[in-house]
């Protein structure tokens, strides 16, 4: 099953709304006079979240971590599984309980 099976709009579209949420995903993101409703539905967003997915099922989320600039620590976690790869995995697991 790919993130994209499990992180849809239909998912994405609640939570977009979430004052919280947009707290915490807006800062990470660039400046834009889009809603964060509509970045997170997009299919650019979609064809993103496929493309890390396969970065992942791969092996290949290391260089994908490097290609976005992140740290040497980040890129190698991400070669070797690190323990964040697993947070990452029960996080969206428990943002979109659906089964698998």
């Amino acid at each position: 099953m790919s993130l994209t099976d499990v992180v849809t709009p239909d998912i994405l579209r609640p939570l977009s709304g979430d004052h919280a949420v947009q707290d915490q995903v807006g800062s990470h993101l660039p400046p834009t006079s889009e809603s964060l409703e509509t970045v997170l539905t997009s299919p650019q967003f979609q064809q993103a979240l496929g493309t890390f997915n396969s970065a992942l099922q791969s092996g290949q989320l290391g260089p994908l971590m490097g290609q976005f600039g992140l740290s040497g620590q980040v890129v190698n976690a991400a070669n070797t599984g690190g323990k964040w790869v697993v947070k990452a995995t029960t996080l969206v697991t428990l943002l979109c309980p659906m089964p698998l």
